[in-house]
């Protein structure tokens, strides 16, 4: 099998069965959506212009009306705002996420025609800090249903259901407790697929089940053939100057057992994945007929590295990454379903928010079990000084909203001070400082019976908390920013 990969700044041809992997294509400005007519001798994709980083207030919004869509030799008008994943559809229509407008576009290539559908309330995708679009990132067509997924920002993730072609509301589908979804795969009516990007899981929306875990750094791009599904891996560098590391996630369709790793080398991070020559079923099913544009159209892009021969590279890098398939079972991920980054976890066990352009060294995870009136959560826990980390929390998470925690707060006096705190647009708020100046490390426990919370540190009781009966309850979590546990251990009382 043959894919195309867009990165930032690359279009890659991918030989599955080789592991080759080639840059076809390098010099239009960033990457993101393919597709294909279903006749067409060309594929489409994607290019936003400006740098979408930078878009985050309304005067650089109202600037940004500069994206468009490469047909082969031939460009459409600048009509696109950010755009993300595009899906061509069998009447030859290009469906587009104009995501900086906080809309879905429908094009017509045959007379450069477009017509929008406006999602959620705000006309942009953001206007300010403070007002929020919903990051309009993928969009699916599947016999006469348009799917529409929200990445949701700092809210959670949802897809929204269209009639097709007339475009109609149908109904809308939320992601239960996650935040940043990719990608939109419907297998059936009741298996709804995405990934979760910062935990780097593949995901079934309407049971909200993991359905496979390859500690991926980061999940985004999704294929699927009559055996296989394809998630693309972006490593993140600290560098930001396009050369992160990406790869492909191999697994099989109906167990979900991971078959192989492929990784693609420096090109930046991985936006899309189109299988070629089969059908590619989270696609529009037509293979692309024109494979001789796609063999002789090559640049002389070459990979980065870092010192390695290339090749040994690589192979270090695909062991490393089928070993963290298995490896990544401990009960923190047992018991907890990640609302937003994810871990890493070194060889002493000690676990970390991990540190990427994306998440910022945080995670919020909460509990897969429901209805636990009292509870149980412990496990050591320590906090390092860090000249670049200004903020390290550790918050025990009790309500259902994941809006109100008991929070540990390191100090730059070797310890910790703890405090109730609330969660105001995605930021935790100190509002009631309980008990100053205890140990930067240690074993916390943490008990909660009805409405009351008991916290001990190790073995010594250090608050016990009468809460409001309705932010008392729902599933117990953890946000950890910056700070390091291990040994977490969840049970009902």
């Amino acid at each position: 099998m043959k894919a195309l990969v867009a990165t930032s700044n690359h279009i890659l041809l991918v030989d599955l069965d080789t592991g080759t992997v080639r840059s076809i294509e390098s010099h239009q400005p960033e990457y993101y959506g393919i597709s294909w007519l279903v006749e067409g001798k060309y594929p489409i994709f994607t290019h936003s212009v400006v740098d979408c980083s930078k878009l985050n207030n309304i005067a650089s919004y109202a600037d940004s009306q500069k994206g468009y869509l490469s047909l082969g030799p031939t460009r459409s008008p600048a009509f696109l705002s950010d755009p993300h994943q595009i899906s061509c559809t069998l009447n030859d229509w290009v469906i587009t996420t104009n995501t900086g407008k906080n809309r879905v576009t429908i094009y017509d290539p045959n007379d450069n025609s477009f017509r929008d559908i406006k999602i959620g309330e705000s006309h942009w995708d953001r206007n300010s800090d403070d007002t929020r679009g919903d990051h309009i990132n993928s969009v699916y067509v599947k016999n006469d249903r348009l799917y529409v997924l929200s990445h949701g920002q700092y809210r959670n993730s949802y897809v929204l259901e269209y009639s097709f072609p007339e475009c109609g509301y149908i109904a809308r589908h939320d992601a239960q407790n996650r935040l940043g979804l990719h990608n939109i795969w419907v297998e059936h009516p009741g298996i709804m697929l995405s990934c979760h990007s910062a935990s780097g899981e593949l995901i079934d929306i309407k049971s909200n089940k993991s359905l496979w875990s390859g500690y991926a750094s980061y999940a985004r791009g999704m294929a699927v053939s009559a055996d296989c599904i394809l998630i693309g891996d972006t490593e993140f560098n600290e560098h930001h100057d396009g050369s992160d590391h990406c790869g492909i996630w191999i697994i099989k369709r109906h167990s979900y057992h991971t078959m192989d790793y492929i990784p693609l080398g420096a090109y930046g991070p991985c936006k899309e994945i189109r299988l070629l020559d089969v059908p590619d079923e989270a696609h529009h099913g037509s293979v692309f007929t024109n494979l001789d544009w796609v063999q002789q159209h090559e640049t002389s892009a070459v990979r980065g590295n870092t010192g390695l021969h290339l090749d040994e590279l690589l192979l270090h890098n695909r062991k490393h990454n089928l070993r963290r398939t298995t490896a990544h079972t401990n009960d923190f991920t047992r018991h907890m379903d990640f609302v937003s980054g994810c871990v890493d976890m070194n060889e002493s066990g000690w676990m970390k928010p991990r540190a990427n352009a994306a998440y910022h060294r945080n995670v919020t995870a909460i509990s897969k079990h429901t209805g636990m009136n009292s509870v149980k959560l412990s496990f050591d826990y320590m906090f390092l000084y860090s000249e670049d980390l200004s903020v390290q929390n550790l918050g025990i998470i009790f309500n259902k909203h994941k809006n109100m925690a008991v929070c540990l707060r390191y100090t730059n006096k070797n310890c910790c001070d703890i405090y109730l705190a609330k969660n105001n647009e995605h930021v935790w708020e100190m509002t009631e400082l309980l008990i100053p100046g205890v140990a930067s490390f240690g074993k916390l426990e943490t008990t909660k019976i009805g409405n009351v919370l008991k916290i001990s540190i190790n073995g010594s009781p250090v608050v016990e908390k009468s809460l409001d009966p309705e932010d008392a309850g729902g599933n117990i979590g953890l946000h950890c920013e910056g700070s390091y546990f291990r040994n977490f251990s969840l049970s009902e009382l």
